[in-house]
């Protein structure tokens, strides 16, 4: 059973022509008639240059070949793959004309890489032509086929442009990881053959990555692993959102002044969350810097007016500045929304009638 699907089935086998032929003129031995396959377009095309009453046998083999990827069961198939069989080096005649009509018309072009594969099931030339020509037409169940069939061949056998593209196309199905190990290998193996792009996005996915481990290590409470993923990455790759994972790990370690260097870094590369506002602010806190903290408190309430942190925080740092009218404003503001921490909201309550009394 063939694995592939011919992409332009109907319209390859709406656009053939027959006509009727002497078996003789490509059996020996044989005077019967046959009705063999040309591709009308291409018949088109040589009668307008040259003599109409002599069609050449390629264009016939070119049919041949065309309606056998589009209809392997067709009533006469198996002449025609008599006629193909005849053929010395039937395989590497169909990958030279390949290589010419692929690049004039997609028709042609992928009947041709089909029965390359049934041929030579691993070729990747072929392989990479299916892989375009079914994204073109969103066949995304086959794109996914095609790939996984490339993942199974040798990488050094693919060409450096071809494992690019893989990754790309990986990447657009969410196969980060796939893509992440082909652009290991290119970097190892063929670093000077890697294209900017390429490059480009390799470092896109190691960023996305190494941001991931360390979110994950920080939903682990493991600090010091957020810590060793930041100090493995080098300096001009570090991102703001790292700045913000490793100040969150120097906090949760208790390094302070670290952590409000790292998530002021992170600030000013862009980074504005409510999480950052209030991871800057106790940092100060825990300094023993409270009007820096109240300040961060402020600005980020500019941001993130209905925070439920963000204005408990700036409760608590008032009270402790003495600004009680600024405290009772906070308050105020906490209890006009649906606050979902329980212990802010038990606080919430207990600070209302300790400020009412």
């Amino acid at each position: 059973m063939r694995k592939w699907i011919h992409p332009y089935r109907q319209q390859a086998l709406d656009q053939l022509s027959f006509l009727e032929v002497s078996k003789g003129t490509f059996i020996k031995g044989s005077g019967d008639q046959a009705l063999l396959p040309v591709y009308s377009p291409r018949l088109i095309q040589y009668m307008k240059k040259g003599d109409e009453n002599v069609v050449p046998a390629n264009l016939f083999y070119e049919g041949m070949v065309i309606l056998l990827a589009a209809d392997p069961n067709f009533e006469s198939a198996g002449l025609y793959i008599r006629i193909l069989g005849q053929e010395e080096n039937l395989l590497q005649q169909l990958k030279e004309s390949a290589a010419v009509i692929q690049e004039t018309d997609a028709v042609v072009g992928a009947s041709f890489a089909i029965l390359i594969l049934d041929l030579d099931p691993k070729d990747v030339s072929s392989l990479i032509y299916l892989l375009l020509r079914y994204h073109a037409e969103q066949m995304m169940g086959e794109v996914n086929a095609v790939l996984d069939e490339l993942l199974t061949i040798d990488r050094e056998k693919i060409e450096t442009d071809d494992l690019e593209l893989m990754a790309a196309f990986l990447i657009q199905k969410n196969r980060k990881e796939e893509a992440g190990s082909l652009f290991s290998y290119i970097d190892g193996q063929r670093k000077e053959e890697m294209s900017e792009e390429g490059r480009q996005i390799y470092q896109e996915l190691l960023t996305e990555k190494s941001n991931r481990a360390m979110q994950q290590a920080l939903n682990q409470q493991n600090f010091d692993g957020a810590v060793k993923i930041f100090t493995e990455i080098p300096q001009q790759n570090r991102t703001p959102l790292h700045y913000f994972y490793y100040g969150e790990a120097q906090q949760g370690l208790g390094h302070f002044p670290q952590s409000i260097v790292s998530l002021t870094k992170a600030m000013e590369g862009g980074i504005h969350k409510s999480d950052l506002y209030n991871d800057l602010a106790i940092a100060y806190y825990l300094s023993q810097q409270v009007e820096q903290a109240a300040e961060v408190v402020e600005e980020g309430l500019t941001h993130f007016s209905t925070d439920e942190n963000l204005l408990y925080n700036g409760v608590v740092y008032s009270l402790q500045l003495e600004k009680e009218e600024k405290a009772k404003h906070y308050l105020k503001q906490l209890q006009k929304i649906e606050i979902k921490d329980g212990e802010i909201a038990a606080s919430v309550e207990e600070l209302s009638r300790y400020m009412k009394d």
